[in-house]
């Protein structure tokens, strides 16, 4: 057995903050397409069934490179990984301005997604090394809760710099603000040789092959897959539609640029809800189990609201209904990035039980654009995807609480070792 020392305690919690940034950033890069999609659909003369594989493109990338990115935190650490990892999506955002064709477009997004792929398995990672059980709601709603905050920014800023400066130069601003955080993360984050968490475990552990196998024939790993893919579709919905789903509303570029802030800055505050609930769930005495799935649920459950969005008669109440879903929906987000360190094996393994769901996960993402556009297409309305959507969200309400089981590590006994920082 050995016990190895943790970061001070305002220390790490800067380091979720710095998290925070980053994915913020990274959304930024993510999401931007979106908001110059009418002009880049002008240029290149996409129809809209095409323009939905455009918004997926993206995710071609990014469920391959979860699985590398996965392996790489457990193998390589934090630091590397992360700090590499973001410096690609700037130069990769970079290269996405650059472009003359669609299928070049369409490639560079898929190298913009490849980049992103390591970002939220390395964070999980993080949080698992540097604090303990009750604080990980918290930790992982921080460093989440940056992708809401890229989100609202994104609408702002890309349509404001697109204004000025045409769609490229605005994916010109977005590189070189990703291109800035790495250097803070390199001097920020310590060495991997320093000692990082405060860890009681078992001298030896199991090898890799040992790792893969443990997880793949888990029950509760696909079952945590399938649950994020459900939320990753509904997600990839706002993400990639919404800008197109307001003006179809009637509204002004300038009014959706505003209007598409509103449902990430509502979830920013429903994901610090859901973190903070989480840990005092704990602290209450509830098991890991019902502590992580009643906010999780809760969350699918109510998010199915968005369809009230498609049969709204003003825009606004389209946005109220589309603000309640997608807070409802980004409140499972806590429960669902703890879960990977509460289950896995070994410490040393959530990267890559992180990746695994992940990768799973965003098969959702990746279909979510192309049925939305395809459904658009064919009925000029957003009902029948709304409709899906909520389908989807309360199937994987299901697959949490009933398929993913008791929250307890994989293929270990109880009372055989105590498990990261229980």
């Amino acid at each position: 057995m050995t016990v190895v020392s943790a970061l001070p305690v305002r220390f790490r919690w800067g380091i979720a903050w710095m998290l925070c940034a980053g994915t913020a950033l990274n959304f930024i890069a993510r999401t931007n397409i979106a908001f110059v999609l009418t002009e880049v659909s002008k240029e290149f003369e996409i129809t809209a069934t095409a323009a939905g594989f455009l918004l997926a493109a993206f995710f071609g990338g990014y469920i391959v490179f979860n699985l590398v990115g996965g392996w790489s935190a457990d193998r390589f650490g934090p630091r590397l990984t992360l700090g590499v990892s973001l410096l690609c999506c700037g130069l990769a955002t970079g290269v996405s301005a650059g472009v003359r064709s669609a299928s070049a477009l369409f490639v560079a997004r898929g190298l913009v997604g490849a980049a992103s792929g390591p970002v939220f398995p390395t964070c999980a990672q993080v949080v698992t090394r540097w604090f303990p059980v009750q604080e990980r709601g918290r930790a992982t709603a921080v460093f989440d809760v940056g992708s809401y905050i890229g989100s609202a920014l994104a609408g702002p800023l890309v349509v404001g710099a697109t204004l000025i400066a045409g769609w490229r130069g605005a994916l010109l601003v977005c590189a070189g603000l990703l291109l800035l955080w790495p250097i803070g993360w390199f001097l920020v984050y310590p060495g991997e040789r320093r000692k990082e968490a405060t860890v009681v475990v078992q001298n030896t552990s199991p090898g890799t092959s040992d790792v893969w196998s443990r997880l793949l024939s888990d029950r509760k790993v696909w079952g945590m897959a399938y649950g994020f893919f459900c939320y990753n579709y509904v997600k990839v919905f706002y993400l990639s539609w919404l800008p197109t789903f307001l003006l179809h509303k009637a509204l002004t570029s300038k009014a959706m640029a505003f209007a598409s802030a509103l449902p990430p800055l509502s979830a920013i505050m429903g994901e610090l809800a859901a973190g903070a609930a989480t840990d005092r769930l704990l602290q209450r005495g509830f098991s890991v189990t019902r502590a992580r799935k009643i906010p999780l649920c809760l969350g699918f459950l109510l998010s199915t609201v968005m369809v009230l969005a498609g049969v709204a008669d003003s825009p606004a109440w389209a946005v109220a209904w589309l603000m309640i879903g997608y807070t409802a929906i980004i409140s499972a987000s806590p429960g669902i990035w703890a879960i990977p360190g509460d289950v896995s094996p070994t410490p040393e393994a959530v990267g890559r039980l992180g990746g695994l769901q992940n990768a799973v996960a965003n098969v959702g993402s990746l279909l979510s654009p192309i049925v939305t556009g395809y459904l658009w297409t064919a009925y000029h309305s957003f009902l029948p995807a709304l409709l899906l959507s909520a389908a989807i969200a309360a199937s994987g309400a299901f697959a949490y609480w009933v398929i993913v089981g008791e929250l307890e590590p994989i293929g270990v006994r109880r009372g055989t070792a105590l498990h990261h920082r229980r």
